[in-house]
């Protein structure tokens, strides 16, 4: 179930070609990935908590942020300023979350 919306997101992100998410070898590469990932003893839905952290303040916050921003681009600064809040906003969320998985995931001495 994730990994069909991890390649696509992945690909998207890295300006790849939309034909790529589709080839045979980006699947097997994707799946490779992530079966590494569960090799190193990385659970998997530490994994789906790292991208439900980043993507959804992307989906939230940011994103819709950004659209805002790119429509009032020649408007007054003082009208963009609530957008910019939002995208710092998001990018704060997403950053404390992703600690909070990442910190939960690495064991600390003396942290039983």
């Amino acid at each position: 179930l994730l990994e069909r919306p991890f390649r696509l997101t992945a690909l998207e992100l890295l300006g790849a070609p939309p034909h790529f998410s589709s080839a045979t070898w980006c699947a097997v590469l994707s799946v490779t990935l992530l079966t590494g990932f569960a090799a190193l003893g990385i659970k998997l839905d530490t994994l789906a908590a790292l991208g439900g952290s980043t993507g959804g303040s992307l989906l939230i916050y940011i994103g819709p942020a950004l659209m805002a921003l790119q429509r009032k681009r020649k408007q007054h600064l003082t009208e963009r300023v609530p957008f910019v809040g939002l995208i710092i906003a998001g990018l704060l969320c997403a950053a404390v979350s992703t600690c909070q998985i990442c910190f939960a995931w690495v064991k600390l001495p003396g942290s039983d």
